[in-house]
Protein backbone atom coordinates (compact mmCIF):
# COMPACT_ATOMS: atom_id res chain seq x y z
CA UNK A 1 0.00 0.00 0.00
CA UNK A 2 2.65 2.80 1.16
CA UNK A 3 4.45 2.17 -2.44
CA UNK A 4 1.07 2.90 -4.45
CA UNK A 5 0.39 5.90 -2.12
CA UNK A 6 4.36 7.31 -2.80
CA UNK A 7 3.83 6.78 -6.47
CA UNK A 8 0.49 8.78 -6.13
CA UNK A 9 1.56 11.42 -4.25
CA UNK A 10 4.64 11.38 -6.89
CA UNK A 11 2.31 12.26 -9.70
CA UNK A 12 -0.16 14.83 -8.10
CA UNK A 13 0.90 17.58 -5.29
CA UNK A 14 -2.10 18.38 -4.08
CA UNK A 15 -2.29 14.40 -2.93
CA UNK A 16 1.40 15.27 -1.52
CA UNK A 17 -0.05 18.28 0.29
CA UNK A 18 -3.22 16.77 2.32
CA UNK A 19 -0.60 13.27 3.07
CA UNK A 20 1.82 15.52 4.33
CA UNK A 21 -0.28 18.14 6.46
CA UNK A 22 -2.73 14.77 7.42
CA UNK A 23 -0.37 11.40 7.57
CA UNK A 24 -1.38 8.50 5.99
CA UNK A 25 -4.84 7.11 6.04
CA UNK A 26 -5.94 4.58 8.40
CA UNK A 27 -7.37 1.78 6.82
CA UNK A 28 -9.60 -0.31 8.88
CA UNK A 29 -9.47 -4.02 8.37
CA UNK A 30 -12.81 -5.78 8.78
CA UNK A 31 -14.18 -9.20 8.31
CA UNK A 32 -15.55 -10.12 4.62
CA UNK A 33 -19.46 -10.75 4.48
CA UNK A 34 -22.73 -9.13 4.71
CA UNK A 35 -22.86 -7.72 7.97
CA UNK A 36 -19.57 -5.60 7.13
CA UNK A 37 -21.15 -4.49 3.79
CA UNK A 38 -24.15 -3.14 5.65
CA UNK A 39 -21.86 -1.17 8.12
CA UNK A 40 -19.62 0.34 5.64
CA UNK A 41 -22.81 1.99 3.84
CA UNK A 42 -24.47 3.32 7.11
CA UNK A 43 -20.82 4.90 7.98
CA UNK A 44 -21.14 6.68 3.99
CA UNK A 45 -24.39 7.67 4.40
CA UNK A 46 -24.37 8.95 8.27
CA UNK A 47 -21.18 10.88 7.35
CA UNK A 48 -23.17 12.10 3.63
CA UNK A 49 -25.84 13.31 5.89
CA UNK A 50 -23.13 15.58 7.85
CA UNK A 51 -21.62 17.09 5.40
CA UNK A 52 -25.28 17.79 3.34
CA UNK A 53 -26.23 19.40 6.85
CA UNK A 54 -22.90 21.19 7.04
CA UNK A 55 -23.70 23.00 4.35
CA UNK A 56 -26.90 24.25 4.49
Amino acid sequence: MEQVVEFLTSKDETLKFILDTYGHPIIQKRQEGFASMCHIIIRATSFNRICQSMLC
